[in-house]
């Protein structure tokens, strides 16, 4: 998972107990470009911004819901996480930074033809869907 952030664009929807720094820095560690927003502004950044993935902080409930609807809307891929949260100790925080991080690994699509050619693969043997 060392490179799966790397220059990934990455927004973090920060409620009321979400830990927003410790996802910031450990996302931002692994190559990844992050924005931190509220619900406000997490919906004016969407109309100058694409992201590749977003993190939103479960503590929002309703007040996220038109969000979800949007980033479906821009095919933005999103997790929900209660953790870590701001109360938490560090171990237990690293813990769900850690997890949060593998959760949204499997919601962001990887373009495994595109990264094999980039990384000096053969044009010719991408697949055309």
């Amino acid at each position: 998972m060392a490179n799966t952030f790397l220059s990934k664009a990455i927004l973090i929807v920060k409620g009321p107990r979400l830990a927003t720094g410790e996802l910031q820095s450990e996302l931002e560690s692994r190559g990844a470009n992050v924005v931190v927003a509220d619900v406000e502004f997490a919906f004016s950044v969407l109309n100058h911004l694409h992201f590749d993935g977003a993190i939103i902080d479960g503590e929002l409930q309703n007040e996220a819901f038109d969000l979800c609807t949007e980033f479906q809307a821009l095919y933005v891929p999103y997790i929900s996480v209660t953790g870590p949260h701001r109360l938490q100790k560090f171990a237990s925080q690293a813990r769900d930074v850690e997890n949060a991080l593998n959760r949204l690994v499997e919601v962001i699509p990887r373009h495994k033809d595109i990264d094999d050619l980039l990384l000096g693969g053969d044009p010719a043997s991408i697949d055309s869907h």
